[in-house]
């Protein structure tokens, strides 16, 4: 039975690979397995499903317990069941409840060619490696998939964004003035915000409330930077107050924090 085309499910489980023919006659399947043995099920026991939609894996993830998959090289959706085919070899079927499945928002044409846009501009602006290639558009070229409900899905889509509310006070641990509080609280109620000022005008102090905020509510923050001095300047904060044991900055790369 070819498992790109059936999906048989005998008393829940998945045996097409060892299945070689099914036939329905009289309220009963008839199912052969490999190498020839013939037995009987009935109809309840039963579930045969055919014809999948084919998913690309390079722009869809799977998601399982809101962690992805990884190593998935085929995506089978039989509506109610998917068949997840594995580089190793190994395969998988879920129940269409069990798994989240996303598609990359450079599936709509819009998002796509706003995309498209965004590398040609690339390819002719900003720094260059020693091969003469645009270090920005080199990171773009390796982008097949991005998620839909990430920022930058939001700007390559031409919609209206919707802002969620922020439904706690927020909290200042580490003080504010007006302009830093409305800053902070603009952070917290827009899908997208940016805070800009030249040294001195209270960035970090801003960035500081933002996290104690994110902690407040079991959120997990990224603090990431173009150089290791901007985010060695929030660790070195995070330090002063004791409060560093929430961030984790990443071994390889120490101009991102994972604070948690």
């Amino acid at each position: 039975m070819d498992i790109e085309k059936h999906l048989i499910l005998l008393k829940g489980e998945d045996q097409t690979e060892k299945i070689s023919r099914c036939v329905y006659e009289d309220g009963k399947y008839k199912v052969t397995f490999l190498p020839g043995k013939i037995y009987t099920y009935n109809h309840a026991n039963v579930q045969w499903f055919k014809n999948p939609v084919s998913l690309d894996s390079a722009t869809t993830v799977v998601y399982k317990d809101e962690q992805p998959v990884s190593g998935v090289d085929k995506i089978l959706d039989f509506e109610e069941y998917k068949r997840l085919c594995f580089v190793t070899g190994y395969k998988k079927v879920y129940h269409r409840n069990e798994i989240t499945i996303e598609s990359s928002c450079l599936n709509n044409p819009d998002a796509h060619n706003c995309f498209e846009y965004l590398k040609k501009l690339a390819a002719v602006i900003g720094d260059k490696d020693e091969e003469d290639r645009s270090f920005l558009s080199k990171e773009y070229s390796k982008l097949s998939y991005i998620s839909p409900s990430s920022v930058m899905a939001l700007y390559l889509s031409p919609t209206t964004i919707d802002s969620p509310q922020y439904r706690q006070m927020p909290i200042f641990p580490f003080g504010f003035n007006l302009s830093q509080k409305s800053a902070a609280e603009k952070a917290l109620n827009e899908r997208i915000s940016v805070i800009e000022g030249p040294p001195g005008t209270g960035k970090t102090q801003t960035i500081l409330n933002i996290i104690a905020n994110a902690v407040l509510n079991d959120k997990t923050e990224a603090v990431v930077s173009n150089n290791n001095s901007a985010t060695a300047n929030v660790l070195e904060k995070l330090q002063k107050y004791d409060v560093e044991f929430y961030s984790a900055p990443h071994c390889q790369d120490t101009s991102l924090i994972k604070i948690s």
